[in-house]
């Protein structure tokens, strides 16, 4: 192809320019995966060179054998923050004293990690907030707890999920009394995590629902953290409660928790909701007053099956499900398909 012919076609012309330029943008692409790959490589290759070197010396130091210094020793300054990710893959991973060895081992190079929370991105503090959770909640418990002020939310919500893996209910009492700070979150999250700290927080999240000044969004997700836990001293709260309770989301929140941990008794608060408006707050009472009241009765189901809502008896059969009324399930399943 000779160039007074591209010369003569100018659509010729053209389609050369650009195979041309695809070749070189590839060639481009090309050189920056090679380039990529080669850099990964290197950075592998270094990680596996620290720990080759550090790890005899640290399972020395789990077993006895070693001391801290003799680690410590093997560690060069610009590899400092190196060395923590590496203690946090055993952190994860270890109880006990040999935790508590690996938190003893961090301490010296956590303190420049924590002084430069307020000079980093976003991504940064929560990362470092996450570190100091795992590896020094005892020594930066109050850096943790101000952290859930930290105008970023992806830091606040670290520092949360932190406080409340702690096992303490006084840190997650913190998380507790800041939940508008996390009202963007899912709420059942926020819910197992308080839940996570286990029966101890029981109590907390009792006072929680019962604070006259609570909004409905904060006592919702301390109701669904009771309801986890199966806390049985939270049923006549949230009966007291539910006759006050205009906010939908707490409504159902809190017949979910009488589902769980209500008694007959409760039952005369619970069935003015069966006339509910609301076809979620309709089939949270529909179950409960099925799981409590002994003499439900197959016009009871019939009057489930035919709500005009289609939602109302799956979800009754799921919240029945998820407290194990397996005859209540298959009696329903068995009027369903002969209706």
């Amino acid at each position: 192809m000779n160039s007074e012919l591209l010369a003569e076609d100018p659509f010729l012309f053209g389609l050369v320019v650009g195979i041309l330029g695809l070749l070189a943008l590839t060639a481009v692409l090309i050189g920056g995966a090679v380039r990529l790959r080669v850099r990964n490589n290197r950075a592998q290759r270094d990680w596996n060179s620290r720990e080759q070197r550090w790890e005899p010396d640290l399972l020395g130091v789990l077993a006895g054998t070693r001391s801290d210094d003799a680690l410590h020793a093997l560690v060069l300054p610009r590899e400092r923050f190196f060395f923590i990710d590496f203690l946090l893959r055993y952190a994860r991973r270890l109880e006990g004293d040999e935790r508590e060895i690996i938190e003893r081992l961090a301490a010296p190079y956590l303190e420049p990690l924590a002084a430069d929370l307020g000079h980093r991105g976003d991504e940064f503090r929560a990362r470092a907030v996450r570190t100091l959770g795992l590896l020094g909640q005892r020594q930066y418990r109050d850096l943790l707890v101000a952290a859930l002020d930290d105008p970023s939310d992806l830091v606040a919500m670290a520092a949360a999920r932190s406080l409340t893996q702690s096992g303490s209910p006084e840190l997650a009492t913190a998380v507790l009394e800041r939940l508008p700070r996390f009202h963007q979150w899912r709420p059942s999250l926020i819910a197992s995590m308080l839940a996570r700290v286990g029966p101890a927080m029981a109590a907390p999240l009792r006072a929680a629902i019962e604070r006259p000044t609570g909004d409905p969004g904060s006592r919702a997700v301390a109701v669904e953290a009771l309801t986890e836990l199966n806390d049985l001293e939270a049923a006549d709260p949230a009966v007291r409660l539910l006759g006050q309770a205009t906010d939908r989301n707490l409504v159902v929140a809190l017949l979910g928790l009488l589902l769980v941990t209500g008694r007959r008794e409760h039952l005369g608060a619970i069935r003015p909701f069966l006339d509910s408006p609301e076809p979620s707050v309709r089939a949270r009472a529909f179950a409960a007053v099925a799981r409590l009241d002994p003499e439900f009765s197959a016009d009871d189901i019939r009057r489930v099956l035919a709500d005009e809502s289609p939602w109302v008896p799956i979800r009754v059969v799921e919240a029945l499900e998820g407290v194990g009324a397996a005859g209540l399930v298959a009696q329903i399943n068995a009027a369903y398909h002969a209706s």
